[in-house]
């Protein structure tokens, strides 16, 4: 059966990624390669609707899709094809024609006799406007400024996406964010992205107010946060009683990363994250900038308990780079996912600047999309876990830290 996937018009070089994640996520072996950024579809051959609903069910990036009946440069094209389909499955179900118009328009008494034109389909069932069992759908793709199609689709809507959580889990109606909040569009990308599955285990080292881990509870998966900065974490069960996703929570614990607490035997599905760029926050890690200023203060006590065991103590703490802490993660990401499982997580650059992404000999780089802002860009980087056995490339990056710098003086040479 052929299907035509119609892309929401935003975010366009993320979509084929997603939609390339979400087919592996349901073991579809389908055709993507008629895909273009320029144009908000896709005609893809499937076994079934059923196939069709399961391959856009969970896209954030796809509006709708449908099955196709016929499809032409004209009219007559189509009329030729769909008499050739055959509509017994039709039987007594009610139904009703819809019109979907790029780059142009309708009237209603072209839409009439548009549709008047199919009455070679005999259909039996009573024409229902509201929640008919068939909406059958005419797709017409109009050149600029053109009166006519230039590209007709004769179609019967089959599912939408999941794309309308994107405003059920709007950032401003959240009970509770900070200044590091991802919006909810990219967070949901990411962790589909990371092919996230109900009841896999994922964790984010960088959680800050919870938007990664509150977007992969949503989609039915285990999560765990931790964060260096108490403050961004007091109120992180908020946003999850709100949504009703408590029992999809494991855990956060505020924890310095790079000297993470978690056992070594903890092995995750997918980690998400949007690791600090120095702009927001400061990126950091406990210990001393002037080790020598520390000397001897771990024998200090307070009612006879050492003060950085009392449970007030707040740790001190001292910059560090960009550059390491992705080297960092890839190297926690190598020990701790599982055989295919995936990291994916952000990294600002410049926008003259060429994408070095580090590499790890356990990791393979599955994509590198850039979302453009107006002087810099951060891109989203997937990795996959290798097989045992398999090893590719380490390579560190060169140090990030310069984005800082260049993002506060407005990226002047």
């Amino acid at each position: 059966m052929k299907f035509l996937i119609l892309f929401a018009q935003a975010h366009e070089k993320f979509r084929i990624h997603e939609l390339e994640a979400l087919a592996e996520v349901e073991g579809l072996d389908v055709d993507l390669s008629g895909y273009s950024d320029d144009y908000p579809y896709l005609e893809v051959e499937l076994a079934s609707e059923h196939d069709a609903k399961r391959l856009v069910s969970r896209s954030f990036l796809i509006r709708s899709v449908y099955r196709v009946f016929g499809q032409g440069w004209s009219y007559d094209d189509v009329h030729a094809q769909t008499k050739g389909e055959n509509f017994e499955f039709m039987g007594e179900k009610s139904f009703r024609f819809d019109f979907m118009c790029f780059q142009g328009s309708r009237t209603k008494d072209q839409q009439v006799d548009i549709i008047n034109g199919f009455r070679y389909l005999n259909l039996a069932g009573p024409v229902r406007m509201k929640k008919p069992d068939v909406a059958f759908t005419l797709i017409e793709q109009f050149g600029l400024l053109e009166k006519e199609p230039k590209y007709i689709w004769f179609t019967s809507f089959v599912s939408d996406s999941d794309r309308h959580q994107i405003d059920v889990y709007n950032l401003k109606k959240r009970p509770f964010i900070g200044t590091t909040s991802f919006d909810a569009e990219m967070a949901f990308v990411t962790c589909n992205m990371a092919k996230i599955q109900k009841n896999d285990v994922v964790y984010d080292p960088f959680s800050g107010t919870g938007s990664f881990p509150v977007a992969a509870a949503y989609l039915e998966a285990i999560v765990f946060g931790s964060d260096i900065d108490i403050r961004s974490l007091k109120g992180y069960d908020k946003n999850f009683k709100f949504y009703n996703r408590e029992k999809n929570l494991w855990g956060v614990s505020v924890m310095d990363f790079t000297h993470n607490a978690l056992r070594k035997d903890l092995v995750f599905d997918a980690i998400v994250c949007d690791p600090p760029y120095g702009v927001r926050e400061i990126i950091k890690v406990c210990g001393s900038k002037n080790p020598e200023k520390f000397a001897g203060k771990e024998n200090v006590l307070i009612d006879n308990v050492p003060a950085h065991l009392r449970p007030e103590y707040i740790h001190p703490k001292r910059p560090y780079s960009l550059d390491l802490l992705l080297s960092d993660l890839l190297e926690f990401a190598a020990a701790r996912l599982k055989v295919k499982g995936r990291l994916s997580f952000w990294m600002p650059l410049a926008s003259d600047d060429p994408l070095s992404a580090p590499t790890h000999a356990k990791l393979r780089i599955v994509s590198s999309i850039p979302q453009a802002f107006n002087k810099w860009q951060r891109w989203l980087i997937t990795y996959e876990k290798r097989p045992e056995g398999e090893l590719g490339e380490t390579k560190s990056v060169e140090s990030k830290q310069a984005f800082r710098a260049k993002y506060f003086s407005g990226f002047k040479e």
